[in-house]
């Protein structure tokens, strides 16, 4: 049944009509008339009727009806939210690292390898995070990897989300799609992330204690005064990141299979304004700056940085052009150098990608003759050396960028950097003793059974979670000199504290 607010009622009415029309000479008229003083005429004469008659049968459309009369709304109060969908992928960005921390949310200082300067620490502690929506081509379309089968499709991590699980009174009408595009964030707390050059990690390339490690993503707030918007609060639908956890040791995931004192973890947001200075130099990097033929002149055409190559135009559109040559030359990262400089920058114990910062599409070749599951072909579709290729520099027969657009450090795109860092901050336990409906923010609890593609069942969980961001509970929460909600201009995700990989999937988050 559709709803009708009261006073915009639809109505389906029928009307009735006739029309009659008579019409006839009549040549004694003409007589008459010519009797009267003056007047002398051969025009015939006609004698007409004409009579119309309407009827109105008012009526509605049955789609309003309800127990077989017609029903509208005085107030439902669903229009008394306004919700503002901040779930896209597109829109994030990797975060730069906190500031203002305190203990073990304090990520600045890091180890580093030998010789490398002190400036890299703030990043030395970032362990890699993914995030994406999974492409539906996964779910049944011609282009689906072969390696991809029913029981690869019926894990939690990567299994598609029907709407009735998560909304099961709704009725969606033909417009809308019956499957839900969850927004995930897989989190690999024991791997080094982008940017950190940390030599710390074993023969595995692992880190000891990754509970000390973060990951982090940001993005710009279209609406920034939340008191004149009447912004009161953030809620998300997350589903049980431990409920069927199935990742395996190949993804990341230990050799020993994890317990109830492995799913632990700790989930913050930060509202206010966050650093766009991802690789902490106070200088702005943005790809299309960087010479077009490659060749980079210190004191010239870029700046050198402990972190970076800096182009040293001025940045007035973020755009490519469309040569391919030049696309390969800028498409570098936040680093603005390739591998081999990156080696010869950082050194050579970081492997292949010192810099941690190679794009991989979830589509490729390679991928195919590894069998790789869903979750290692999302691995790398987050970073952004190599991301905006040209079709004619894909090594695909078909398009394997991400985006068309340069990365840059400018998340909102006003053309300056902000390197502020002034918040509000939330925490949300993600202990597993911790989901309990009335306690850490969580609001209500959705238990569904579903059908898998492998024709089994399971259980799935999700959890409701309802933030009064502009309610601080505790002083803590106010991170440097922030006062009041009127100039909320970015937000971030960071999680800490996990030891073992994990995959939140957000059904919604607004």
């Amino acid at each position: 049944t559709q709803k009708a607010q009261f006073g915009s009622e639809p109505v389906n009415n029928t009307i009735f009509g006739a029309y009659l029309t008579y019409k006839t000479e009549v040549p004694k008229f003409t007589k008459w008339i010519n009797k009267l003083p003056n007047i002398d005429t051969d025009a015939p004469s006609f004698f007409s009727i004409r009579s119309e008659i309407a009827y109105l049968l008012p009526g509605t459309p049955s789609g309003i009806d309800l127990e077989g009369a017609a029903t509208s709304y005085i107030d439902d109060f669903e229009g008394a939210q306004i919700p503002l969908d901040i779930k896209s992928p597109k829109q994030w960005f990797t975060a730069s690292t906190p500031q203002g921390q305190i203990g073990d949310l304090d990520f600045n200082n890091g180890n580093l390898a030998p010789g490398l300067p002190n400036e890299l620490r703030t990043g030395a502690k970032r362990s890699r995070l993914s995030w994406y929506n999974i492409d539906p081509i996964f779910y049944g379309t011609s282009l689906r990897p072969s390696n991809i089968d029913s029981q690869e499709l019926s894990r939690a991590e990567v299994r598609q989300v029907n709407f009735s699980e998560l909304f099961p009174e709704v009725d969606l009408d033909i417009t809308q799609t019956s499957i839900v595009r969850t927004f995930d964030l897989a989190y690999y707390p024991q791997e080094r992330g982008p940017y950190n050059y940390d030599d710390g990690f074993d023969a595995g390339g692992k880190y000891p204690n990754p509970e000390d490690r973060w990951g982090g993503i940001t993005r710009a707030l279209t609406t920034t005064d939340f008191q004149q918007a009447n912004i009161e609060y953030m809620q998300f639908w997350l589903m049980d990141p431990y409920e069927n956890y199935s990742m395996q040791p190949e993804e990341g995931a230990p050799v020993i299979p994890p317990n109830d004192n492995d799913f632990k973890g700790e989930l913050y947001f930060n509202f206010g304004s966050i650093s766009e200075d991802i690789l902490k130099d106070d200088r702005k990097m943005f790809e299309n700056g960087l010479p077009e033929d490659g060749v980079q002149i210190p004191g010239s055409n870029v700046e050198i940085t402990p972190w970076s190559s800096i182009p040293k135009n001025q940045s007035l559109l973020y755009a490519f052009t469309e040569s391919d040559e030049a696309r390969t030359n800028q498409d570098l990262g936040l680093d603005g150098i390739n591998d081999t400089d990156e080696a010869t920058k950082f050194g050579a114990l970081f492997g292949s990608d010192p810099s941690a910062d190679n794009f991989q599409y979830f589509r490729g070749s390679n991928l195919d003759a590894e069998d790789a599951s869903i979750l290692s072909r999302y691995k790398d579709f987050s970073l952004t050396e190599g991301n905006s290729p040209t079709v004619n520099n894909s090594v695909e027969s078909f398009p394997t960028s991400s985006t068309s657009f340069p990365d840059v450090e400018d998340i909102n795109k006003d053309q300056t950097m902000s390197a502020i860092e002034s918040y509000y901050q939330y925490k949300v336990s993600l202990n597993k003793q911790d989901l309990i409906v009335g306690q850490n923010f969580i609001v209500d609890k959705r238990v569904t059974t579903i059908n898998l593609p492998n024709n089994t069942t399971q259980t799935s969980t999700w959890y409701q979670f309802r933030i009064p961001i502009t309610k601080p509970e505790d002083p803590n929460n106010i991170i440097n000199d922030i006062s009041d909600f009127t100039s909320i201009r970015f937000m971030r995700i960071f999680l800490t504290k996990f030891s073992i990989p994990v995959v939140l999937r957000f059904g919604e988050l607004e």
